[in-house]
């Protein structure tokens, strides 16, 4: 229990600095040029935003502790890597919530 709390605050730290990097920084400008077609910042709703975040963190740790039998770094970074490819698709060809 403790490893998998352990697994999720690494997981949400590193999607909240990793989505201020990204967001903040690196997509600040082309956000300031688009501003038009953004919601305002204050009607952001970043408590929804970041509740989404747990709940995916949290589903990441608990398939992968309860249904990846093999635990090892190789085998946590490919089921990373196609749970990222599946949360990307789904936000690319779903839309946004």
């Amino acid at each position: 229990m403790a490893r998998n709390l352990k697994a999720f605050v690494a997981i949400f730290v590193s999607w909240f600095l990793l989505d201020g990097l990204g967001h903040g920084l690196l997509l600040a400008s082309l956000y300031q040029k688009t501003q038009a077609v953004w919601r305002p910042q204050h009607e952001m709703k970043i408590g929804v935003i970041y509740t989404g975040v747990a709940i995916t963190a949290a589903t990441f740790v608990a398939i992968y502790s309860k249904l990846i039998a093999k635990k090892c770094r190789r085998t946590g970074v490919l089921f990373g890597l196609a749970f990222g490819v599946s949360t990307a698709h789904r936000k690319t060809v779903g839309g946004n919530w």
